[in-house]
């Protein structure tokens, strides 16, 4: 990456992945760029390729848009007002081994615009915001997967706390009969329907801290209610600990199930260059994982060697735990490092 003009900046990227045993391989590459025009409005982009050993060179990334993946939008931001047009289109071999894309094969098209004025003399609000979003998705058959239309509106507090209402209408074709769950298969077609949710948030940087919130949509011909809450303590110097809770009530037409996942996550801090962060989540998901309990676990420490330079440590478990024997669904170490040098 360089930084070109003011404050605007150009980026290349190159991926590969050869296996040793088989002799396939993966290649990704990217280009991007941040463009800012004026004071407030800029310009942003990017644009990505994938090969892999599975295809012929007419099928690459030079010659097929399939292959390809693009991202442009021009965004506006001052104090008082901010607006975004977005666009991504995604091909439908778009296959980046060695990073992650949630899925492929769309176009997808978006928009917000938000007002967020400062009243005058007031000690409890600091800042009102008003936003309305909205988002279309199609493949390139031009079939819509799905759209929404979400309006919120937030109150931020002289302490930092905030309260936020949104409210919105969704709509989703699903291509194929989904079994959602064990008994609930959720049958193909397009559903659509409302949703709305409140929650409410201190200040995270006291030493203690927490959040709520509520939250019903429509779900697939059904509804869900959501239930979430979390909790963040400093009990000691260089620690931090936090908690978290979500529940979920889904009520289909076959019938009903819960969910439920509770979180810990802790934090140490050697010094301002080195930490370490352990992470525990149980999902209780019955209906998923055949009447068991799913546990994730996560040992995640970061060393900042010298300014914009970083060596990662990290150990990943997933495992089922209940009826019969336990069963380790993924076990991984990593190691990490970036480095950054500048002329």
């Amino acid at each position: 990456r360089r930084d070109i003009l003011t404050r605007g900046s150009i980026g290349f990227m190159l991926l590969n992945k050869d296996e040793i045993n088989s002799g396939t391989f993966n290649r990704t590459l990217g280009l991007d760029g941040y463009f800012p025009l004026t004071r407030h409005f800029s310009l942003s982009g990017y644009t990505a390729g994938t090969l892999s050993d599975t295809e012929t060179f007419s099928a690459s990334i030079l010659s097929t848009k399939k292959n390809l993946a693009a991202n442009i939008a021009l965004n506006y931001n001052s104090d008082l007002w901010s607006a975004g047009l977005d666009y991504t289109d995604i091909g439908v071999r778009f296959n980046p081994e060695l990073g992650f894309v949630r899925r492929v094969d769309y176009r997808y098209t978006s928009g917000s615009l938000s007002y967020s004025p400062r009243p005058a003399n007031q000690r409890i609000v600091r800042q009102l915001s008003c936003q309305i979003s909205g988002g279309y998705r199609t493949d390139h058959g031009n079939r819509m997967l799905d759209t929404e239309l979400d309006a919120s509106f937030s109150l931020h507090f002289q302490d930092s706390a905030r309260l936020s209402f949104t409210a919105g209408h969704e709509q989703e074709y699903i291509g194929h009969d989904w079994v959602v769950r064990s008994g609930h298969l959720i049958p193909k077609g397009t559903y659509r329907g409302f949703g709305a949710s409140a929650s409410f948030q201190t200040d995270q940087s006291r030493n203690i801290s927490g959040s709520l919130n509520l939250g019903w949509s429509h779900y697939y011909g059904g509804g869900n209610f959501q239930f979430g809450a979390s909790s963040g303590l400093t009990p000691l110097p260089r620690t931090r600990m936090e908690t978290s809770y979500r529940y979920n009530h889904v009520d289909l037409p076959t019938g009903e199930f819960y969910t439920h996942a509770i979180g810990f996550r802790g934090f140490y801090f050697f010094s301002t260059e080195l930490y370490i962060k352990a992470y525990l989540q149980l999902n209780d998901d019955k209906l998923l994982y055949a009447g068991r309990e799913n546990i994730v676990s996560n040992i995640f420490l970061r060393w900042i060697f010298r300014p914009g330079s970083d060596l990662y440590l990290v150990y990943n478990d997933s495992r089922l735990a209940g009826p019969g024997e336990d069963e380790i669904t993924n076990r991984t170490f990593l190691m990490k490092a970036a480095f950054f040098w500048r002329r």
